[in-house]
């Protein structure tokens, strides 16, 4: 494996591509598909020896930044992964943020929300309907006003501050805490940031704005304001010690009931399965202790076990949802002999 990723010929794309290929044959199968975007730090603090490594959060921690595309079903199940892109911060820019704010989008990092769209709409160019559904960091007005397919939508968080709209309350956040309570649902939490899964009784608002162009925006979108549904969740009697939830979502496709708003939570939920993604292949296949000489290979052996970490990832819900199934609805013949011998020599 080694050799393999010190390989001049060998890419992280060639080494995923056959996945993506194959993930884009199950995404088929269903009539919508979610795609999350979600980017993690790679910690290789540690690794002193290792080349070509940048500046992550703190000024003493050094590694790589990844962005990855996840496919997911309509119920949830992770179909594979159809995007990763891994970089390097320059150490030389660190600390250097006056200079970043005074950037265009294409020039920060902030771009690869919209790559991310661009790439999904390339992986399965032939599918009827994605829905790239993200948190937010990804809140931007260029990611609303870029061109998109027609077969692609998005479902964003965005954050509650002072975005003005077209609507006599002026801004965002305060149009939609006037708008009329519309229903009541309960929904699973899943656990997060050491956060216990939970339920939670949600009053969800929704209603159709249009968010017009920030003031001091240097992206090259179009002038015109973007119209939107935004639906508010807020819990209102959270459990003693919990923060209460208050998401309040963006998306390009209509919300106009309930269906439809429960409909928008729930793909909402699908997100965190990109989280777990990265949970698995973080301490599950323990990508930050694998020691390697550059960032190069380090890529390279990250896109290897992008793809274990999908196989981890949907055979545990596969167990979860089906426990009763045989062994050989998600193994070959070759694949469970070999895991028996192991636990049973």
């Amino acid at each position: 494996a080694y050799r393999l990723w010190g390989n001049q010929a060998v890419s992280p794309e060639a080494i995923l591509r056959p996945h993506i290929e194959q993930t884009a044959r199950r995404a088929a199968e269903h009539p919508v598909v979610l795609v999350a975007q979600d980017t993690t730090e790679i910690n290789l603090t540690g690794h002193r020896k290792t080349t070509g490594l940048g500046y992550l959060g703190s000024t003493e921690c050094r590694g790589l930044m990844m962005h990855n595309l996840l496919a997911i079903a309509p119920d949830g199940t992770p179909l594979g992964v159809l995007g990763e892109h891994i970089w390097a911060r320059p150490v030389e820019e660190m600390g250097k943020r006056a200079t970043r704010n005074q950037r265009t989008l294409a020039e920060k990092e902030s771009q690869r929300w919209l790559d991310g769209v661009t790439a999904a709409e390339t992986a399965i160019a032939d599918h009827p309907h994605l829905v790239m559904v993200s948190d937010r960091e990804s809140d931007l007005f260029d990611l609303f006003a870029m061109p998109r397919s027609g077969r692609t939508d998005l479902l964003v968080r965005v954050r509650d501050r002072r975005r003005r709209v077209e609507h006599p309350a002026k801004y965002l956040g305060q149009a939609m805490k006037e708008s009329p309570a519309r229903c009541k649902v309960t929904i699973e939490v899943p656990r997060a940031d050491g956060r216990p899964r939970r339920k939670a009784t949600l009053t969800l608002r929704w209603r159709q704005l249009t968010l017009c162009r920030p003031a001091n925006h240097l992206g090259e979108a179009p002038k015109e304001p973007v119209a939107l549904w935004f639906l508010l969740a807020v819990e209102e009697n959270p459990p003693p010690n919990c923060a209460p939830i208050e998401w309040l979502l963006a998306s390009t496709q209509p919300i106009t009931g309930r269906e439809e708003a429960i409909i928008r939570l729930t793909w909402y939920l699908y997100r965190w399965r990109i989280e777990q993604f990265h949970y698995v292949l973080k301490s599950g296949c323990h990508i930050e202790l694998r020691q390697l000489q550059t960032a190069e290979r380090m890529t390279s052996m990250i896109a290897t076990f992008s793809v274990i970490a999908w196989h981890l990832l949907w055979l545990t819900y596969e167990a979860r949802r089906k426990p009763e199934v045989v062994c050989t609805r998600v193994l070959t013949d070759e694949q469970w002999q070999v895991v028996h011998l192991a636990l049973y020599p």
